[in-house]
């Protein structure tokens, strides 16, 4: 077990227990003693997945990389949160000067080097556009909801969500300018063919790979972060994002339970192909060099290297994913239950 297994058992706790509040039972082993590199394989087997030959899974950027902030691609570092995704691409504004998405805090304490200062605030950029286009992430899921008559519960629950996102940004934002010296946020994003008509089986394949990968793994990063970080505003700001992320990791979890319950076998092939998908993108980080950077700040800033944050994500797929994937797929829908009747209950 990693130095997180107990903020990982909490988090599978919480988001178990949500799962039973939608028809869930039986049995979940948070430690199958499974092996890191099998954890996509692991996934696999629980899930019963079918064959995923024809799905179109190529990104726009090469494995290991993601959209950056000047319009090409950069390593995936922190990346583990609701992303924007439009069909294979993965979407997000740029960088641009302007202070309306930043919030004032305190200034640093202590010394920080100029290049440790500079990786840092660029890290922390990315953060808050990834962040930026969450807020685009859940409005989508919102009107997904309403789509398929979802319990208000679920709907409520996501426009919060919404919420909490433009929070994360501004701090994240906030955070990057106090070590770069420079007001920056996002420019427009680009919604086009965010949102069409889609099926059942295709937004909850679109959670899984959102939300219950992304945000989970998203919510066990940003309480590693937090355990790590010493900052005084860095640990405010990830106190927060790491209790609103695994929020919204129950979120995601809520639907799949109930979308499976609404939709049977269809559902749950599309959500074990969809989280196969978001499992081997997150476990294919590419391992960088931090040569220059001083280590200590890093940690202290609340951030984490590459090697690091792929350890956690393998350990939080094996004790975490993987076992709630087994949970959602454990029951087939009853007969006597259509499409808009069921509850999610808290």
């Amino acid at each position: 077990m990693s130095e997180c297994s107990r903020p990982m058992t909490s988090l599978l706790v919480l988001l178990t227990s949500a799962i039973a509040a939608c028809g869930a039972s039986g049995k979940i082993d948070p430690d199958d003693g499974g092996a890191n590199d099998s954890a996509v394989d692991a996934a696999t087997d629980a899930l019963t997945l079918a064959d995923t030959g024809q799905a179109d899974t190529s990104p726009v950027c090469e494995a290991g990389t993601q959209p950056g902030g000047d319009g090409g691609c950069a390593p995936i570092v922190q990346s583990a949160r609701r992303p924007f995704l439009v069909g294979r691409s993965l979407r997000s504004a740029v960088v641009t000067e302007r202070r309306d998405w930043s919030r004032k805090v305190a200034p640093v304490t202590g010394s920080v080097d100029v290049k440790t200062a500079e990786a840092l605030a660029q890290s922390w950029l990315q953060d808050g556009l990834e962040e930026h286009a969450s807020v685009a992430a859940f409005a989508r899921f919102t009107m997904h909801l309403l789509s398929v008559g979802a319990p208000p519960d679920l709907v409520g629950r996501s426009q919060r969500a919404s919420l909490d996102e433009i929070e994360h940004a501004r701090s994240c934002f906030a955070l990057a300018e106090r070590l770069g010296k420079r007001p920056r946020g996002p420019s427009s994003l680009r919604i086009d063919d965010a949102v069409g008509p889609v099926s059942l089986a295709e937004i909850a394949a679109l959670t899984a790979e959102e939300g219950c990968v992304g945000e989970t793994l998203g919510a066990v990063l940003a309480a590693e972060q937090l355990a790590r970080a010493s900052d005084p505003e860095t640990v405010k700001v990830l106190r927060r994002i790491a209790a609103d992320e695994a929020r919204h990791a129950e979120l995601a979890w809520r639907f799949a339970k109930w979308a499976v319950v609404n939709g049977g076998e269809d559902v749950k092939q599309a959500i074990g192909q969809a989280a196969e998908r978001a499992i081997q993108a997150t476990l294919d980080i590419e391992i960088r060099a931090y040569d220059g950077i001083d280590l200590d700040a890093w940690h202290a800033h609340g951030r984490l290297t590459c090697s690091e944050a792929r350890a956690l994500m393998a350990d939080a797929v094996r004790e975490i994913v993987c076992p709630c994937l087994a949970a959602v797929m454990e029951r087939d829908a009853p007969q006597t239950t259509r499409l808009g009747l069921a509850t999610a209950e808290a």
